[in-house]
């Protein structure tokens, strides 16, 4: 059977009369190992990603990543153990014996990643809690999303080097002000081909807007 990928994601927002407020498209390509290569952005009708792309060159204990705009292009080199990044730049990581990320740490900020059953089900910082709970979908193989909540760079989850992702797919997420977001998964010939997310108020109270991931495989 043959390996497909997310080769194209379009993410739209929408205001709370289902007004679409944003949209924005990106492609993706592979080298032969299945790892990502190029993420490019084609269009945008807002927050700056038009004319945006990234390339992704992987040098065994290293990872680079180029980002380029219309303005330019910035070069950053991430420090890898075992395909897993242990420093950004900015953080330093840890992992358990597992492979799961449980620290993340500047000077003397530091994020605390709670696992629960191969899930992961909170962040600590500072006292502050966010949470997750799961659905009973599986993470599939070669996915990427934006996990809300977490402080993961997205380019550095798009190359999957935080170590093990979650066994399943999150259903919800909240800080414990008590504001979130539910996520509602379309699947399609076994792939999953769009993520819902609806954001709620600190009563628990959907807000009417929302915002949707588009996807497509190859």
């Amino acid at each position: 059977m043959d390996v497909k990928h997310i080769v194209r994601t379009v993410s739209k927002e929408y205001s709370i009369n289902n007004m679409l407020e944003y949209e924005d498209e990106w492609r993706y390509t592979y080298d032969s190992q299945g790892r990502i290569i190029t993420a490019v952005a084609v269009d945008s009708d807002g927050y700056g990603s038009y004319g945006k792309s990234s390339s992704y060159i992987y040098d065994g204990s290293s990872l680079t990543i180029k980002e380029g705009d219309r303005y330019g292009i910035k070069a950053t080199t991430f420090v890898l153990s075992e395909g897993r990044v242990v420093d950004d730049g900015e953080y330093t990581y840890t992992y358990n014996q597992d492979g799961y990320v449980i620290t993340q740490t500047k000077k003397d900020d530091t994020y605390n990643y709670l696992w629960t059953d191969g899930n992961l089900t909170g962040l600590e910082k500072n006292g502050h809690l966010r949470v997750w709970s799961y659905s009973k979908i599986p993470w599939p193989k070669n996915w990427f999303m934006y996990f809300k909540g977490s402080n993961w760079d997205a380019y550095l989850e798009l190359a999957g080097t935080y170590g093990q992702m979650p066994k399943f797919l999150p259903e919800k997420f909240w800080y414990d002000e008590g504001y979130g977001w539910t996520f509602e998964y379309t699947i399609e010939n076994g792939l999953i081909t769009k993520v819902t997310y609806r954001d709620f108020d600190e009563m628990g109270e959907f807000k009417g807007s929302y915002a949707e991931d588009i996807l497509e495989w190859e």
